[in-house]
Order: C-alpha cells, then structure tokens, then sequence
C-alpha cells in the first residue's frame, strides 16, 4: 500500500466516523428527554405516608430501601442496616 492509498483510506474512515455520529445524534435526539425517570408501578397515593412518596421522586431512596430489605433477608448486620436506616432519614 502506497502513502497515497494509505491517506485516502484513512479519510475514508474519517468520513465514515462523522457520519456514524450524525446519525448517532440523529437517533439521540427523538429519544425522550426523561430517561432517567422513575415509574412506580404502585399506587401510593391513598396511603398518606410521608416516605413511601419521597420513593417516587428520589431513586437512591427506593434504591437503599431494596438493600435493606435483602439484605435483612440475608440476617445481615445490624448495625449495617441501622446505619442504611439513618441514610434514608
């Protein structure tokens, strides 16, 4: 392969880069903005705990409340789970 060979293939690779990441934004752009948002599957609204609510707008809280849970299951230290406990305070 000549120098020559060797530059045109490589703006060949460049051309092709730019245009995966075109169409990569592309597609970026009709996903929706709120990926990060979270569906509670259960209804919490009739209730009227103050906790179970903050579960539909806060991820970790729903997140370290899981942990908890397994990890009671598993008869895990305690003062580990008092300690996540405090966390969710």
């Amino acid at each position: 392969m000549t120098e020559q060979e060797f530059i045109i293939r490589q703006q060949n690779a460049v051309e092709r880069m730019k245009k995966m990441a075109e169409n990569s934004n592309a597609k970026n752009e009709k996903k929706p903005k709120n990926i990060g948002a979270f569906d509670f599957p259960i209804s919490l609204e009739g209730l009227n705990i103050p906790f179970l609510e903050k579960l539909k707008s806060d991820k970790d809280t729903a997140l370290i409340l899981g942990l908890v849970l397994i990890l009671f299951c598993e008869k895990s230290d305690k003062l580990l789970l008092i300690a996540l406990l405090y966390i969710l305070l």
